[in-house]
């Protein structure tokens, strides 16, 4: 056992030397063929129909919670699912931190995002449905994409992308 143990910590120390391990690589991490986000809504009803009627998602559930505290809609759309919840105790953001006038000048999410196929007919549509375009639309250099930012009815960034 002892004569077995000498080569076998020798090659060990050869291939860490190397930079080489004896363990296999890491499997690739899965495919991402979707997103996920959750908003904080004053009114559950008027934004879950506003993302039906000008984004084109289906509401696929909707309800309260047992205590009333709480409704809540999930929506969903190619993958891609929101989950909307109207807390009672919940704040605009004008009224939990009235000196911030942007979003982005709070630490955590300021805006979410979808990846489209066709970002041309996403930007015809949100024109012709009169939906405020907050960045019209520019180049994104880094990634060899384009995009474009909206306001939803209740002034949250959603930034479109695609080629």
């Amino acid at each position: 056992m002892r004569k077995l143990a000498c080569p076998l910590i020798l090659l060990l120390g050869v291939a860490a030397a190397r930079g080489q391990t004896t363990a296999a690589a890491a499997p690739a991490p899965p495919r991402t063929v979707g997103a996920f986000f959750a908003l904080s809504v004053a009114d559950v009803e008027a934004t879950s129909a506003w993302y039906r009627d000008k984004l084109g998602f289906r509401i696929a559930s909707h309800g309260e919670a047992p205590n009333k505290i709480a409704k809540f809609a999930i929506l969903e759309k190619e993958g891609s699912i929101i989950e909307m919840v109207q807390h009672r105790e919940a704040k605009p953001r004008a009224a939990a931190a009235p000196g911030v006038k942007e979003s982005h000048l709070i630490h955590g999410i300021f805006k979410v995002g979808f990846h489209v196929t066709d970002l041309d007919a996403v930007y015809r549509r949100v024109k012709e449905q009169g939906i405020p375009i907050a960045y019209d639309l520019m180049p994104v250099k880094e990634i060899d994409l384009r995009s474009f930012i909206i306001r939803d009815r209740e002034d949250n960034l959603i930034q479109f992308f695609g080629p």
